[in-house]
């Protein structure tokens, strides 16, 4: 988002008329001239005036706002929401100040000569040539961030940042004019003070890259690994909220530290400067957590430290070791951290204990058992603590794995109870991020995906640098076609997390639709590299026409895919040669690009339709949308989508042959109608390659 930061410049050292004055070092408060304080209680309405009292003449555009504030949202809902929180700072302001305030169709202002801050108060002082004032000021202030409790989302806060890096440069310049013109010899000395403190804050104002690796346990004792996994996701989570830190995802971490790769390597492959490092040893009910920090660019120890705590007190031993560790990353770093408050999720050590059981196992997703086990510690947990927020959501999110990673013969308890357990946790906590997107899950099942899509919005919001969060609302809109309003979401999800493939699915899928394939395929060997099926990199390499890559890269797939999805039955179990010529079925009618081979595989599905155990499964419902065969996708996913197969639907808005024929088919419309796509384009618009016609009904216009 291109912005104008240039800065207006006063004549008067100080404001004739100020009515209000705002702090913008420090915490955003907003006081009249007797210093009285005036509440503004709504975020967003409190992050606009952040914003105008830093802009340029104190005006900005709503189309500005609106992006800045509910990014990826629809145009009409974006401004509905402007328009409330307008309508808040106008009330707050109405009464005693009716002029501070000024709102047109374009844009919105603030009355520059009512209003002084303590940023234009030290811009002032400098212009002015008053350096006593100004070292005073800026003394003051060398702490302090900008606005320290306002952080709406990511863009608002990249924009915010940009707007007070321009600032902050600015007065440096200003500041050096003011030393070149000292005369005598303290001012000379105070120019100097004010232009290292000045000098100081720009070297440290860009976040920090830093990576926490999964600590090791000591002993490797099995049965105690999910406290050492607690204790490192916490720090995450805690570090992960420091504004002045770039935290590195976890699943990323966990896997590239999982590798022979060097401290070096490590550091290099995640993009980070620095990398924590620790090691937990547990005996009896002591614990003992060794803490390092590294350089990532020599791989050598910059400092270590230990920490003791009992297992009953798990809470405040991993409150210890983050606040600790942030305390000496602020002093070897050269950081002001403000660290956030640790959530204590649970009055139960034992309910929090089986839910780090739990939690261990659901991030394994493969293996023969996992799941169940992970579903059974979490019921475990609940039982003793039945607030226990995050331990629904866990559960409704694994209650989902199990319907997406087993071939189970009846997925509708598992679905029931995935509803059951995210409203649970809503309950208890409405701004549950993985529960509102599990909740998203549900009502795609239900065929209400204009619901599903507001709710990933309303996760995003609240957890913004949440990868699957952020993953869910990408998929979310590519699933409806908005590829172009998708990309962003799914990107971001892959530099949270740039070492977990399920992301890395999601974005393959959007870049194919838009033409990049190479892009595409680069990605899917990266994904097939950490262990994800090759089946998407296959699709990739089809459309960029590589047909013979592509029946060998999909046929290398069938280990993996043949212990979750279900093949043709019959009266006894598949041989290993039936299998071979199975799967050789399926690679050349999705790859070859020969119709006969198309044919062939299609008779199949006729063939699975009639015999395997779920009509609806991706076995089915993947290959019928690849091959264009219109036919079965109505009459399985028309009729039953669940968490499995609805992650097939970004292929429906690609522009490659033959997936692209669906679109073209007499029953599309009618298709569209009973998945409820018709009625969420209704409300969010249509997609990137249809359009409405006269009579409301969808056109292709590829």
């Amino acid at each position: 988002m291109e912005a104008d930061f240039n800065r207006r410049k006063t004549d008067n050292k100080y404001p004739k008329s100020v009515e209000i004055h705002v702090t913008l070092f420090g915490n955003f408060e907003v006081s009249n001239k007797e210093r009285q304080s005036i509440s503004i209680a709504d975020k967003k309405a409190k992050a606009i005036l952040a914003l105008l009292c830093l802009s340029p003449q104190h005006r900005l555009d709503r189309k500005t706002l609106t992006e800045l504030l509910w990014p990826g949202r629809y145009a009409a809902q974006a401004k509905s929401s402007l328009r409330q929180c307008i309508l808040k700072l106008s009330k707050i302001f109405e009464v005693s100040h009716p002029d501070f305030l000024r709102v047109s169709r374009e844009k919105i202002s603030i009355n520059e000569q009512l209003f002084s801050s303590d940023v234009l108060e030290l811009e002032n002082a400098i212009s002015h040539g008053d350096i006593d004032d100004a070292l005073t000021l800026s003394t003051q202030f060398k702490n302090l961030n900008f606005f320290e409790n306002i952080s709406v989302n990511q863009q608002f806060d990249l924009y915010a940042a940009k707007m007070i890096e321009h600032i902050e440069v600015e007065i440096e310049t200003n500041v050096q004019q003011l030393k070149t013109f000292a005369t005598d010899e303290q001012a000379v000395k105070k120019g100097h003070a004010l232009h290292k403190l000045w000098h100081a804050r720009l070297a440290q104002r860009s976040k920090t890259p830093i990576a926490v690796l999964p600590f090791t346990l000591m002993p490797d004792d099995a049965t105690q690994a999910h406290i050492g996994q607690g204790i490192t996701d916490e720090i995450i989570h805690l570090l992960g909220q420091v504004p002045q830190l770039q935290l590195t995802g976890r699943r990323s971490s966990f896997l590239i530290a999982n590798t022979d790769k060097s401290v070096q390597e490590i550091a290099a492959t995640l993009k980070v400067k620095y990398l924590i490092d620790g090691s937990v040893r547990i005996d009896a009910n002591v614990i003992k957590v060794d803490v390092q920090l590294l350089d990532g660019k020599t791989g050598f120890q910059i400092w270590s430290g230990q920490y003791l705590g009992d297992t009953h007190k798990l809470f405040t031993l991993q409150e210890n070791v983050a606040v600790n560790l942030a305390n000496e990353l602020e002093h070897m770093l050269g950081l002001k951290l403000v660290l956030p408050k640790v959530n204590q999720m649970t009055v139960s050590q034992k309910a929090y204990d089986l839910y780090l059981q739990g939690r261990a196992l659901t991030k394994r997703i493969f293996g023969e058992g996992v799941l169940e086990s992970a579903i059974s510690l979490f019921e475990q947990a609940l039982e003793l603590d039945d607030n226990f927020s995050e331990c629904w959501a866990a559960l409704a999110e694994a209650n989902a794995y199990v319907m997406v990673f087993t071939p189970c013969l009846d997925k509708s308890p598992h679905r029931q109870r995935l509803s059951d357990c995210a409203d649970k946790a809503l309950r208890i906590d409405p701004k549950c991020g993985l529960a509102l997107v599990m909740k998203g899950v549900c009502c795609w099942e239900q065929h209400n995906p204009c619901e599903a899509i507001k709710l990933a919005y309303e996760a995003y919001e609240v957890a913004p640098n949440d990868a699957a969060v952020v993953a869910r609302l990408g998929s979310f809109l590519s699933y409806i076609g908005h590829t172009q309003k998708a990309l962003p979401f799914a990107a971001k999800a892959v530099s949270l997390e740039p070492l977990d493939a399920r992301h890395s699915l999601h974005l393959i899928a959007i870049l194919l639709n838009l033409g990049e394939v190479d892009e595409a395929i680069k990605i899917g060997h990266k994904a097939v590299l950490v262990g994800m099926p090759s089946i998407i990199l296959a699709h990739a390499t089809y459309v960029k026409g590589d047909f013979e890559l592509a029946v060998k890269q999909y046929s290398q797939t069938r280990l993996v895919m043949n212990a979750i999805m279900n093949v043709p039955s019959g009266e006894r179990p598949m041989t290993e040669e039936e299998l071979d010529e199975y799967w050789l079925t399926v690679s050349n009618g999705i790859c070859s690009g020969r119709l006969e081979d198309r044919q062939k595989y299609c008779q199949l599905l006729d063939y699975m339709y009639t015999t395997v155990p779920d009509k609806y499964d991706p076995s089915i419902v993947f290959p019928a949308v690849w091959m264009g065969y219109a036919d079965m996708v109505f009459k399985t996913l028309g009729e039953r989508m669940t968490g499995a197969n609805f992650a097939i639907l970004p292929y429906l808005w690609g522009h490659s042959a033959p997936a692209n024929t669906i679109r073209k088919h007499p029953d599309f419309e009618r298709f569209c109608d009973s998945i409820g796509l018709s009625k969420t384009w209704e409300t969010f618009d249509w997609p990137d390659v249809l359009k409405k016609n006269n009579m409301h009904r969808c056109k292709d216009s590829s």
